[in-house]
């Protein structure tokens, strides 16, 4: 197995545990022995939509390796859609076609592969590799995602965070203790449905586009209908590529 597979399996001291869902019992069977001899762990398989849904809901594997036509005419991109309903794993799709549509219809499940029948070893096992490496960054990041937003809920402040469409994204503890609204009450919501006077959404948005950190006077409305003064500094969010993906508002 190549350096990235090696790591992993180093890291988590287990190899990967596949799932493998494909109708035809031969190349079901040919699969599983490929896998095994690469070193992964499989812990079951399945022909059809529900017997796929039982055994991720029990095996709880890390990745699986779903063909996109199954047993009773079911369809393996909406079994992986209701397999991710209720949990967040590593989707790789197995098909014999090069069909756009198909693809495109795929997308909605954002799998981290394709593999096209027929495959060899090294098919097999790069996609492997670069779904279960994926997989692991998307967890690092979750983890990281939740220790910054415990450090946000912390602070005695009120810190909001809104997208470019001014939807409010963060809501901390401090926030929803002054305002009285819950997190799940306006997360997503317009932050002018909570503004006393809504042109201070432009003035908000002006001083942004100077580029420059700044300050405002802004009236807020409380859930209780009344208003309050605060006094938020703004500046700019940024994603990995330094480009504007938001506001970020912190009260004094």
């Amino acid at each position: 197995m190549s350096s990235v597979t090696n790591a992993l399996v180093e890291e988590n001291d287990l190899p990967t545990r596949i799932l493998i869902v494909e109708d035809d019992p031969q190349m079901a069977k040919f699969i599983s022995f490929k896998l095994g001899y690469l070193g992964y762990d499989v812990v079951g398989h399945a022909s059809n939509e529900s017997r796929a849904i039982q055994l991720a809901k029990e095996l709880h594997p890390d990745l699986i390796l779903m063909d996109i036509l199954l047993d009773n005419d079911d369809d393996g991109i909406e079994t992986a859609n209701k397999i991710l309903s209720f949990t967040d794993i590593a989707i790789v799709y197995l098909t014999a076609q090069e069909d756009d549509e198909i693809f495109e219809r795929a997308k909605i499940t954002k799998p981290f592969g394709y593999l096209l029948k027929p495959f060899n070893d090294r098919d097999l096992n790069l996609v492997i590799e670069t779904a279960t490496f994926r997989q692991s960054q998307k967890a690092k990041l979750s983890q990281e995602l939740e220790e910054v937003r415990s450090i946000i809920n912390s602070a005695f402040v009120m810190i909001i965070t809104l997208n470019n469409q001014a939807e409010i994204l963060e809501f901390n503890k401090a926030a929803q203790w002054v305002l009285g609204y819950s997190y799940d009450e306006v997360h997503g919501k317009k932050i002018i449905d909570y503004l006393a006077n809504q042109n201070d959404l432009g003035l908000i948005k002006s001083e942004i586009a100077r580029g420059q950190r700044s300050q405002l006077e802004i009236k807020l409305i409380q859930k209780d209908g009344q208003s309050m003064s605060c006094l938020l500094s703004l500046s700019i969010l940024r994603d990995s590529h330094d480009n504007p993906c938001g506001i970020l508002m912190i009260s004094h």
